[in-house]
């Protein structure tokens, strides 16, 4: 998301630096195209953090911000104790999640987000992707200045139907065109409820022959053993396609005959959903984050860990897809979740945090002045 903004910005109006917490592989070679400077603190564990926030305080003053943008719960605090040190330009936060469950992360993220909510009164803004996650937020103590709601967008012209993609995804499948492909993108992780999902397909193999489902992400491969056994005990081994993580995601999207998020918890605007849904692709998705007001009525929504209710939503909508579907799951985005309303919603706030400080120090200046004049003239008499 952090890219595609960066992508979408207008660089005559934004001058922007990225400082990463931890390595960047996967993403610095495109924002080295973009002409972005990219820093990384390389940090590798808890020690490391302390290490390097003196060189974090030491890029912000060489850089001199006028706004500090920082991206989840570890930027966020890290971000605001260097901005401080570093001149304390406005600063916004921001929080992309939702109902996590805490017993699938570390004691360190939670004491993170504990001390995150105490703090969360410092920071000018703080964005929030899904008015799921900024109910969820306050109910845990968040208590920002303000809130800023700005959803995820994507590039519709690179997310857009491809008449050759399906032929293209089941020639590289070895499959014959009249399988029908259901897709899921996610990494491995309690949150993206593989185990429901393949479940769900097992259901729907049932009643759909000619069924394959496509699982694509960061260890969603054949090494993966959990997955494996999980698809052979449930009899799908032959039907399920795992490719890892793939650069070439809007093709494979575009290549689906449907897509599933079969998310059980911790998600607020969900991208890959506002993918699918720009590439044509009709939907089914679990009733996490903002899911159902991306979908609003070009697809399905059911309830989370329950795969006959994923099944047979799936199967539904199968059996009843058709052009017009697939073209009002792209308009939806396109007015609602483009790339241009999200970059256009973070430079409105940006401005406007940088223009309020402009305001204040006129009008701290006018002040001194106006004190001066005082001390300069005694007969000077201010109501």
């Amino acid at each position: 998301m952090l890219v595609r903004l960066l992508e979408g910005m207008d660089r005559k109006r934004f001058d922007n630096t990225v400082v990463s917490l931890l390595r960047i592989d996967t993403f610095a070679p495109q924002l080295h195209r973009l002409g972005i400077r990219t820093e990384t603190l390389d940090i590798r564990g808890g020690t490391t953090v302390i290490s390097s926030m003196p060189r974090l305080v030491r890029l912000i003053k060489d850089v001199r911000p006028d706004l500090v943008q920082t991206w989840m719960y570890h930027s966020n605090l890290l971000g605001l104790v260097a901005n401080r040190f570093a001149g304390n330009a406005p600063l916004s936060w921001s929080v992309h999640a939702s109902e996590l469950d805490f017993s699938s992360y570390s004691l360190g993220l939670k004491l993170l987000f504990r001390l995150g909510a105490r703090l969360a009164s410092i920071p000018n803004a703080t964005v929030f992707t899904s008015y799921p996650a900024q109910q969820w937020h306050e109910s845990l103590g968040f208590k920002p200045r303000r809130w800023q709601y700005i959803p995820a967008g994507v590039d519709t012209s690179i997310f857009r139907p491809d008449s050759n993609a399906r032929a293209r995804l089941r020639s590289e499948l070895g499959l014959p065109l009249d399988q029908l492909i259901v897709g899921i993108v996610g990494r491995f992780h309690a949150q993206k409820d593989y185990p429901t999902f393949l479940h769900a397909f097992a259901e729907l193999c049932r009643v759909v022959s000619k069924a394959h489902a496509v699982m694509v992400g960061v260890n969603i491969t054949p090494a993966n053993r959990e997955l494996v056994q999980l698809a052979q005990h449930l009899g799908i081994g032959d039907r399920v396609h795992m490719l890892g993580l793939r650069s070439d995601t809007q093709s494979i999207l575009a290549g689906l005959d449907l897509f599933v998020l079969a998310s059980a918890f911790g998600e607020a605007c969900p991208t890959v959903l506002i993918e699918a849904m720009a590439c044509g692709v009709p939907c089914v998705a679990t009733d996490v984050g903002d899911s159902a007001r991306i979908v609003g009525d070009t697809g399905k929504i059911v309830p989370t860990r329950n795969p006959s209710a994923l099944a047979a939503a799936c199967a539904e909508v199968l059996a009843s897809r058709c052009a017009g579907a697939s073209a009002a799951a792209r308009r939806r985005i396109q007015e609602c979740y483009s790339l241009e309303i999200m970059t256009q919603g973070f430079a409105d706030l940006f401005e406007d945090l940088v223009g309020r400080r402009a305001d204040a120090e006129v009008s701290t200046a006018s002040m001194e002045r106006a004190e001066l004049a005082i001390e300069d003239n005694p007969t000077i008499a201010v109501k």
